[in-house]
């Protein structure tokens, strides 16, 4: 199973207001370095999380479909671009929308064929699956809770004053804020 990003999110849940607050700057000098930073760390928190935290579109790639349902990773998934694969007549297809239904209720997301449909054949090929989905919180939904930003603060905070022995430290202190977030965890 393999994720994608193809469009990173264009907004970071903790701004670089808020690192530079937190950091005490009060120059707006090394704003891209913060925003590259703020990006880094988020990406981190969710890789440890194995959840999105900031509204992307991600893509799945599969060899075939399996026989059931299809989990979606990085979750909360917001909603199904497409779903499109290569049929054995080597052709790329999408799914119909009513042949399939999201559960975005669960974590980490499922993809399941409608009642009474299944999922098409594919051509023996690799990657010949493609779900390409909304995933992570946007910007107007609930604020990422604070643990979650905190953590991902003192990540900008470590890398930003360049303490590589600090930044152990640090990342084991992110994770014990982000360990009640990380999927499976009863969020």
């Amino acid at each position: 199973m393999n994720v994608i990003v193809i469009t990173p999110p264009t907004t970071e849940p903790v701004s670089v207001a808020t690192a530079r607050r937190r950091l005490r700057i009060t120059h707006d000098a090394d704003d891209q370095l913060l925003a590259d930073l703020i990006r880094q760390a988020r990406e981190e928190c969710e890789q440890y999380i194995e959840q999105s935290v900031a509204r992307q579109t991600l893509e799945l790639v599969l060899d075939r479909f399996p026989p059931d349902e299809i989990e979606l990773p990085r979750p909360p998934i917001a909603s199904i671009v497409s779903v499109r694969y290569v049929d054995t007549e080597h052709v790329q297809q999408t799914v119909d929308p009513g042949q399939y239904v999201l559960d975005n209720a669960s974590r980490p997301g499922w993809l399941l064929p409608a009642v009474e449909a299944r999922w098409p054949e594919t051509a023996c090929v690799v990657n010949a699956v493609r779900v390409r989905y909304l995933a992570g919180n946007d910007p107007g939904d609930l604020p990422l809770p604070d643990s979650l930003a905190n953590g991902i603060l003192l990540m900008v905070q470590a890398d930003y004053e360049g303490d590589p022995l600090q930044r152990q430290t640090v990342r084991r202190a992110a994770e014990t804020l982000w360990q009640p977030y990380r999927l499976g965890m009863g969020v």
